[in-house]
């Protein structure tokens, strides 16, 4: 703090520094703590295997495209823990994968300095939980009906599983790659801002 009482402003060479010495801080943890991995694999798992066996017969309805529900869903599982579908397919729904993780990040750092508790914990949870479930995540666009098919349709998170499914379902485009790549992009760099801005904000 300076003599006016003003969090002093700081470059991004020191927000990176920040950034790395907190990933490096979570990767010490996992190594000395293996255990701790477990709930960022177990939920993705445990939600797969439940909605696969709610909704697995999807498939049968008439604009379902994709004849295995378990290929329809993996690239949803993925995204919540941040099949093979081919090298190109598999790089796509990694890069989705790697955005997604580094936007979540964010969220939760940006909700972390605002709120200074841990009771913003649940916060960070359900608003990427909302986010994914508000798109055609468990069933097609065209399938879905009323306010949600209008959510998922203005939902940045459409695009972005729309991109991580394509090669789980068939081929790859560049078509359906460039707007998950601009919406996973585009919510990294606005949560990103705003969790850099709270970093300012607080000192750290």
């Amino acid at each position: 703090m300076n003599a006016t009482g003003a969090a002093p402003a700081l470059g991004w060479r020191s927000n990176l520094a920040t950034i790395a010495a907190l990933g490096a801080r979570a990767k010490n943890e996992i190594v000395r703590v293996p255990a701790a991995a477990i709930p960022g694999v177990l939920a993705p798992t445990i939600f797969f295997l439940g909605i696969n066996g709610v909704f697995g017969q999807l498939t049968n309805l008439t604009g379902f495209s994709a004849g295995s529900y378990a290929a329809f869903t993996v690239p949803v599982s993925m995204l919540h823990g941040a099949g093979f579908p081919g090298v190109d397919g598999l790089l796509v729904a990694y890069a989705m994968v790697v955005l997604m993780a580094a936007f979540a990040a964010c969220w939760g750092a940006m909700l972390a300095l605002r709120f200074k508790s841990q009771s913003a914990a649940p916060l960070m949870q359900a608003g990427m939980l909302a986010l994914v479930f508000l798109t055609p995540a468990y069933a097609p666009l065209v399938l879905l009906q009323g306010w949600l098919h209008d959510v998922a349709q203005v939902n940045p998170m459409t695009h972005v599983i729309e991109a991580a499914r394509q090669g789980f379902l068939g081929a790859v485009s560049w078509a359906d790659t460039w707007p998950g790549l601009v919406a996973a992009s585009g919510l990294f760099v606005l949560v990103g801002a705003l969790a850099l801005r709270e970093m300012r904000r607080t000192g750290v």
